[in-house]
């Protein structure tokens, strides 16, 4: 019931969740030259370095989809992109807005809802660019399964969102949250798939039990998804099932990504409830 009526709160302020996304927006672009494209331009550029890097270099290639190494950066580096940006700037959400906390009443998840959604604005403009740009640098095209990255992202987003109203109301009464979020943060970048291929970390750890304990990283799961939704057409195996697939992408398809969904959900069920629980206190102590 608690859960419920927060969001309820939530949604009755809606105007305001988005009048402050407007203003993120705008003072993130006011006196910038390139404007939006720079949110664009920030992770093609790491792209470029990270594929010179590791695929030119290292020689690391993708054995679940046959294209070029970078197009499977370009599908996973995008999403990780926005979640640790937004999560990190959501930490900050509740300091950032004490002066307005402390004048006007208002529920004190619109400030990390709005810096989400100013992200989210940001990520849905970039993938609209980047989707088309993967089929037109490599021969993967469009398929049906490209219908479900509404839904994935519906779900990156109530993760995302769960995390930032736990952590902008715990750096309010802890401030080492912040330092304590950078370094997860760079450290879930390497236990994610974004550099790598999941079928390298089963040719690794060598059995299905083992495999499963790297999705009690839901991020795994999700960011798998994204590449799967984009480059369908270029997936390894036979079709979706089980019976057809390689052990790994049993692993994936039947456990990986329902537990990143659920997780998800349980996420921001409980972001809602800590935050409201310990938004008192908070306020408080700004």
């Amino acid at each position: 019931m608690h859960f419920i009526s927060a969001i309820k709160e939530l949604w009755s302020f809606k105007q305001l969740v988005k009048q402050l996304a407007v203003r993120d927006l705008k003072a993130r672009y006011k006196v910038s030259v390139l404007g939006f494209f720079w949110s664009l331009l920030r992770p093609l550029l790491t792209i470029m370095v990270l594929a010179v890097i590791f695929s030119q270099l290292i020689g690391m290639q993708s054995n679940t989809y046959n294209t070029p190494y970078y197009i499977i950066l370009l599908a996973s580096y995008m999403p990780w992109f926005f979640f640790s940006t937004a999560l990190l700037e959501g930490v900050h959400s509740l300091l950032a807005n004490a002066n307005l906390i402390q004048k006007v009443y208002c529920p004190r998840s619109v400030f990390p809802a709005s810096v989400v959604l100013s992200n989210l604005v940001n990520f849905l403009f970039s993938i609209c660019v980047v989707i088309p740009v993967i089929y037109i640098l490599s021969d993967a095209y469009p398929t049906g399964a490209l219908l479900y990255l509404p839904l994935i992202i519906v779900v990156h987003t109530a993760f995302l969102f769960g995390l930032c109203l736990m952590t902008s109301v715990l750096n309010v009464l802890y401030r080492d949250t912040t330092q304590v979020m950078e370094f997860l943060v760079f450290v879930w970048f390497y236990l994610s798939p974004v550099l790598y291929d999941v079928s390298q970390v089963f040719d690794k750890v060598g059995t299905s039990g083992k495999f499963l304990l790297y999705f009690l990283n839901p991020m795994a799961g999700i960011l798998e998804l994204y590449r799967y939704v984009i480059l369908a057409s270029h997936f390894n195996a036979v079709g979706y099932d089980p019976v057809d697939l390689p052990m790994q992408h049993v692993v994936v398809f039947s456990a990986g990504i329902p537990f990143a969904i659920v997780v998800s959900i349980l996420t921001l069920v409980i972001g809602f409830l800590i935050h409201k629980k310990l938004e008192i206190r908070a306020v408080d102590a700004l």
